[in-house]
């Protein structure tokens, strides 16, 4: 109604210019002698047409328009950002309503979400660690058959399969056990009771209902729990670690995996969920704060969520990447079998590909390599499963690196990994092997060929590892000059 009114009074404006420019042209017309046909009268807002008149007796400059003149083009620009600024009131409401529906959505992926990740912690909890607790002491036994009374008749089943097949599953103490889990049982209990919370709400949902009531009365129990997980999350995985390198409790472990129809990755998986749910809440109410009207009564509360749980994710930056670094290094002891510890001292994951070792005697061997923070570990496939077998790993404290020179290179993409017999080390920029071996004192007692399948291939291997031996060769003699 605005925008018609203002329209009206534009046009009644345009329309007196208009009138009053056809009155002066009317007006030089006569003076001059010519004749005018077709005038429009004032009721009309076309401007008047002149025929058979000679422009430039009329106008001996060239034609110029008045600066307060506007023109139905600039009328029509006006009205269009008049438009675009006040907007419509049912574009408006189409908007509202968008978001209302989107608002919706979001709220109801969240609530499937959570509910999928309280049923996988459930299936650890319940498929995993509450069977091997039933196979401690039969003090502990009686304990735990008592607390999961109410299993399916399938957990019994896989609790009888382990206690008739797998004796040495007595040497998974409870400590071990509730070590590996953690406080996965908290944060289960949290979660379901924030879940519930929001089901109810949902149960009265309208467009004015409250949410951040819920939420802000869980928010710092829950930060404080996983901050509890992310501390020792360690330990679990280093429990858990030192139970697979023991044959009779990775054993019974793997019967356990057998009887789930899972992967040994699936329980690392499991375990390692909650370190996706902080991410998954900030991401959620941020996106919530977003689709909601700045008026909504809830809009403050939830920014207020949204800010708490983006600072604890900030916070817990350093916590959780140490976490994600611990996650890759169990992950290359469950790939690869009969690997030793490697959770065994601080150490980080770098990189993994596979590479050809190419031998003394022109024997190639297809490998994967997993670069740590200290060492390169390798394993490779027995059979066309893919499953690898750990082969051995290589010590960078003391390496040297180089890439084989082309005059004795038999492989393009060829580096060579190798050791010298003295204590004075190479700096890994050798260009020849007469030099190498000079600086070696004449001999290396060891050494590898590694044949990457492209030259970035072997510029991204080379560059990871020559960090890795200048990292370990300043930490040494950081660590001679202390001393």
């Amino acid at each position: 109604m605005l925008k018609a009114v203002r329209s009206l009074s534009t046009a009644t404006h345009a329309t007196s210019r208009t009138s009053k420019a056809s009155s002066d042209i009317l007006s030089i017309a006569n003076n001059s002698g010519f004749t005018t046909t077709n005038s429009i009268s004032d009721d009309s807002s076309t401007v008047t047409s002149i025929c058979s008149v000679d422009e430039s007796a009329l106008f001996p400059c060239p034609p110029f328009r008045l600066s307060n003149a506007i023109s139905n083009d600039d009328i029509n620009a006006i009205d269009s950002v008049y438009e675009y600024i006040t907007g419509d009131s049912e574009i408006k409401a189409m908007l509202a309503e968008l978001d209302m529906q989107e608002r919706d959505r979001l709220i109801n992926e969240f609530v499937a979400e959570e509910r999928q990740y309280i049923n996988n912690m459930k299936t650890a909890l319940e498929q995993y660690k509450r069977p091997l607790m039933i196979h401690n002491s039969s003090r502990r036994s009686s304990a735990s058959s008592s607390a999961t009374s109410s299993s399916s008749s399938a957990y019994q089943r896989r609790s009888n399969l382990l206690s008739s097949t797998n004796k040495p599953a007595a040497f998974i103490s409870y400590h071990d056990v509730d070590t590996v889990f953690g406080n996965i049982e908290d944060l289960l209990m949290q979660s379901q009771r924030l879940l519930n919370g929001i089901c109810e709400r949902l149960r009265i949902w309208n467009p004015t209902q409250l949410l951040s009531d819920i939420v802000k009365s869980y928010i710092t129990s829950i930060t404080t729990m996983y901050t509890y997980f992310y501390e020792n999350y360690g330990d679990s995985m280093s429990t858990l670690e030192r139970l697979l390198t023991t044959p009779s409790t990775r054993k019974c472990i793997e019967s356990l995996i057998d009887t789930t129809n899972h992967s040994m990755s699936s329980l690392i998986s499991l375990l390692g969920l909650p370190l996706l749910a902080i991410k998954r809440y900030t991401r959620f109410f941020k996106e919530l704060v977003l689709l909601t009207d700045p008026h909504h009564p809830d809009a403050v509360r939830l920014s207020q969520c949204a800010t708490q749980f983006a600072r604890f994710q900030s916070a817990s930056h350093r916590l959780h990447q140490r976490c994600s670094n611990i996650n890759n290094l169990v992950d290359i002891t469950f790939c690869v079998r009969q690997c030793p510890p490697i959770l065994d001292t601080p150490r980080s994951f770098i990189m993994r590909g596979p590479l050809t070792n190419v031998t003394h005697t022109g024997k190639h061997e297809r490998r994967m390599y997993f670069l740590l923070s200290d060492m390169l570990l390798f394993a490779r496939p027995r059979d066309e499963s893919g499953v690898l077998y750990y082969k051995g790993r290589i010590d960078l404290r003391d390496a040297m690196l180089r890439q084989v020179p082309k005059k004795r290179r038999v492989e393009p993409f060829t580096f060579e990994i190798c050791f010298s017999s003295n204590d004075e080390k190479n700096d890994g920029s050798l260009d020849d092997i007469d030099a190498l071996l000079a600086a070696a004192g004449g001999a290396t007692t060891e050494a590898y060929f590694l044949r990457a399948d492209s030259q970035e291939a072997m510029d991204m291997w080379m560059n990871e590892l020559r960090r890795v031996i200048d990292r370990l060769k300043h930490n040494h003699i950081t660590h001679s000059n202390r001393k």
